[in-house]
């Protein structure tokens, strides 16, 4: 028999299996296509349980200058200028800001002639500055009393330790900070889901490790598809601290060892709360395992529960935690001392509320 006749058979089904991977191949990257247009999904668990979290406190505005981050969860959007936010936390007034950033994310602040010396500050909310102007946050009240301090607010609203440690070792600056403030503790007792920030972190780390997985539409299947029975289903599992008191720590001592390997000065700021005015004597347990750290391991601490409680707490928050532009002159006129000491420098802060520490 002529082998051209066995031939022509194999070469139409290998054709056929060709034709075919290129059709199938052509399906998927229509599929892909189509999936990230057509569907947005969360870039993770923790960005959407964030975009909840101020859905619930009564801000889902903030959400707006968030965007996910796939090891930080989210961070701030970086390039606004005077983004307008507006709505109101339970049981405070209506809030109004305007939120500018820098091309890092960063809230931004005045430039400063001939840098002498720069400070970071890590933190959340509170030293980010929600319903205060840019330059009514603390830090920027600093660098304005403080001649040749550029200070830099890479606080994040949202965040814990964790996230602040991570920050800090992927942050890019000209040069190392002189002074590195620190001030976390309200989110890591928060508990979302049944994991803490640490275990969010492994399993979106093991995913990106997956080629898989970076397929839009892959994500959308297991969205949609039931994952099947694992046991107990998440919505009966207990919930789980964003990070334990001991977890907490832990960050805090990583943070403590950044700076001290680069030479900076790490301070550490106790952040009050209205529940701790006027009188009720009221200690949190991070607040408490903080002072603890520092005392054993001979930090710097600011606490400004009791600077705070001396003023009875009148006008200074804006709701449970947030500070208001009264609030941030007090931080700042209690912190100016202390900075000053370290950096050798002079200065006082400017009081456009006619407020200063004390009074």
């Amino acid at each position: 028999m002529d082998n051209r006749v066995l031939q022509r058979p194999r070469l139409r089904r290998r054709r056929k299996v060709v034709f075919s991977f290129i059709a199938v191949l052509l399906a998927l990257l229509v599929l892909e296509g189509a999936s990230r247009v057509l569907v947005q999904l969360a870039p993770n668990a923790r960005w959407e349980n964030i975009r909840t979290d101020v859905i619930a406190l009564g801000f889902p505005a903030l959400s707006e200058v968030f965007v996910g981050h796939p090891t930080l969860f989210w961070t701030v959007k970086p390039n606004l200028h005077n983004h307008l936010l507006s709505g109101r936390f339970a049981n405070s007034p209506p809030i109004r800001f305007s939120v500018s950033t820098d091309s890092d994310g960063l809230r931004r602040m005045p430039a400063v002639n001939s840098v002498r010396h720069r400070i970071l500050f890590l933190g959340d909310s509170c030293t980010f500055g929600v319903g205060v102007e840019d330059h009514e946050t603390f830090p920027a009240l600093l660098q304005s009393g403080m001649e040749g301090v550029q200070c830099i607010n890479a606080a994040v609203p949202g965040y814990t330790a964790y996230q602040g440690r991570v920050l800090l070792e992927q942050l890019e600056l000209d040069a190392p900070p002189a002074v590195v403030v620190i001030t976390f503790g309200r989110n890591d007792d928060g508990a979302w889901d049944h994991l803490s920030d640490l275990e969010h972190a492994e399993l979106m780390a093991a995913e990106r490790s997956r080629l898989i997985n970076h397929f839009r539409f892959v994500q959308l299947l297991r969205h949609i598809l039931p994952q099947g029975n694992r046991g107990t289903s998440a919505e009966d599992r207990p919930q789980r601290l964003r990070l334990t008191d001991a977890e907490y720590i832990e960050q805090i001592r990583l943070m403590i060892r950044w700076c001290r390997d680069r030479g900076a000065e790490p301070i550490l700021l106790v952040w009050p709360e209205k529940l701790q005015m006027p009188l009720a004597r009221v200690v949190f347990s991070k607040q408490l395992a903080l002072m603890r750290f520092a005392r054993s391991e001979g930090v710097r601490l600011v606490n400004l529960v009791p600077v705070f409680r001396a003023r009875g707490g009148q006008g200074l928050f804006l709701d449970v935690v947030h500070a208001r532009p009264a609030g941030c002159e007090l931080v700042a006129d209690t912190l100016l001392p202390v900075l000053q000491e370290v950096l050798g420098t002079s200065g006082s802060i400017p009081h456009p509320c006619g407020i200063r520490g004390g009074e």
